[in-house]
């Protein structure tokens, strides 16, 4: 004999009351009121336990936060490249359904509450630190968190060099990954080269001044 269901006629879910059950079968429903006074609606009761983005209103909360976030400080930001870039760096590292989560919020990075709560506080800071449209922003210790002390903006190609298989060198007293070196220093001779040094450091362990004077 199966489970008996849990009544949770009465229950409050964020907004929503749970005014009686819909039906007796797979997927269990309810119907449920908002605060907002809204008409009742139909919500699966897994939707309401959700660990990540659980239903908790018929919807106003959201348009709620979307109306602040639109206008804030008499600033339109819900558009910018610079508002996105916060959002997807939230996402990645909080919402395990997320694209990519496994590479960061997986990897235990995180965002700092001071940049977590406040769009704003993260505006500022880009402001002061060289943010422009099509700049990305980069995590200077690739397995640090997001915060003002472990970021900058970088080209997508300076990003592109800051990866966790990147690998870092010391030249001439600066400790820059491989691509970086090569590239500021005018030894990058041709892709080949590159790839043999990489291989040279990588996988066969030779100290970098072998790896470049070696043909």
């Amino acid at each position: 004999m199966g489970r008996k269901a849990i009544d949770l006629t009465g229950k409050v879910f964020g907004r929503l009351t749970i005014l009686c059950r819909v039906n007796n079968t797979l997927p269990i429903e309810w119907i449920c009121q908002c605060s907002c006074g809204s008409t009742p609606r139909r919500v699966r009761g897994s939707n309401l336990k959700r660990k990540d983005a659980p239903t908790r209103s018929c919807g106003c909360f959201c348009k709620e936060r979307l109306s602040e976030v639109k206008f804030i400080h008499g600033q339109a930001i819900n558009e910018t490249s610079l508002y996105r870039t916060w959002k997807d760096m939230k996402c990645r590292c909080l919402y395990p359904s997320t694209e990519h989560y496994e590479n960061y919020g997986g990897r235990g990075i995180t965002v700092c509450g001071e940049w977590s709560n406040s769009f704003l506080s993260f505006r500022d800071w880009s402001m002061v630190n060289g943010w422009k449209d099509g700049l990305q922003l980069d995590r200077i210790d690739n397995n640090g968190n997001y915060c003002p002390k472990n970021c900058r903006w970088v080209t997508p190609r300076q990003n592109c060099w800051n990866k966790t298989n990147s690998l870092i060198v010391e030249y001439n007293g600066d400790k820059l990954c491989l691509a970086e070196t090569v590239e500021k220093y005018g030894i990058l001779k041709t892709l080949r080269f590159y790839q043999k040094v990489y291989r040279r450091i990588h996988r066969d362990k030779w100290n970098l001044e072998r790896a470049l004077l070696t043909e």
